[in-house]
């Protein structure tokens, strides 16, 4: 009876959704790939909800996750995803270039419209690079940006060897420790597996969710699908349940003191 009530806990759909599991969150730390350059791979996050000063109360702050530089952008709010888009032109991309990776949360800013907005600015920076090395004389643009390059020594790649070195040796230590207090938990595919740790699963139609959810949100379903009574079952007046049987199998008649007792 024992594992017959074991049995019917772990496959019960209600307790599968509500029971909080007693073991270490599920997914190991997956680390950032290390840049090879200064300014080719940045993140990008706000920090709100600060006092005013000069109309501003936002700061929108953007890493280079190489050499670990950080720029500061004070912003008014509401700010907007086309506000943003020039901020970022104007403070990290006309001095260190247009990156090869951004890396952000969910924030509306970053999902709705700022890519949009960022690479239409884009392509006017380009036009306009492109029309002043044509008037120059020059016969093409990557001309124009090599005139601008210079030549990196021996001395500068053996620094950046040993950055290179350092950050490997924080990010395995970060993982090492991060790792003590998870779980590796994978899952077959759904929809589509992204990554190592997020699943893409099929939601119902109109859900208002994201359907990316990292493994620590996830359980393994155990069992078959039952189907909930929505009613409860009906009682007596004692609080017994009241059983209807569905058919009658078989009978059987014993004789006790010459009376018959079914």
């Amino acid at each position: 009876m024992k594992q017959d009530i074991i049995h019917f806990v772990a496959t019960c759909d209600t307790c599968q959704c509500n029971k909080h599991e007693h073991s270490a969150p599920a997914g190991l730390l997956q680390p950032l790939p290390i840049p090879d350059t200064a300014w080719q791979h940045i993140s990008m996050d706000f920090i709100e909800g600060l006092l005013l000063s000069n109309k501003k109360s936002v700061i929108l702050v953007v890493v280079d996750r190489f050499t670990k530089y950080i720029h500061f952008i004070a912003l008014s709010y509401p700010f907007t995803a086309l506000s943003v888009a020039k901020e970022s032109l104007h403070h990290i991309f006309k001095i260190h270039g247009l990156p090869s990776s951004i890396v952000s949360d969910r924030d509306k800013k970053f999902i709705n419209h700022f890519w949009q907005e960022l690479f239409k600015s884009l392509v006017t920076i380009s036009s306009l690079i492109w029309l002043h090395t044509t008037l120059s004389g020059l016969s093409s643009p990557h001309h124009y940006f090599c005139g601008l390059c210079s030549r990196v020594s021996s001395r500068e790649d053996h620094l950046l060897q040993l950055l290179k070195d350092d950050l490997a040796k924080d990010r395995d230590r970060m993982k090492y420790f991060a790792d003590k207090h998870m779980s590796d938990r994978s899952f077959v595919t759904v929809l589509q597996k992204i990554g190592f740790v997020a699943y893409k699963l099929k939601l119902p139609i109109g859900s208002r969710i994201h359907p990316v959810f990292h493994v620590s949100q996830l359980k393994k379903k155990i069992g078959v699908h039952k189907t909930i009574t929505p009613s409860l079952p009906l009682v007596d007046t004692s609080g017994s349940f009241i059983v209807t049987p569905l058919a009658v199998l078989a009978s059987r008649v014993t004789l006790r003191g010459g009376a018959t007792i079914p």
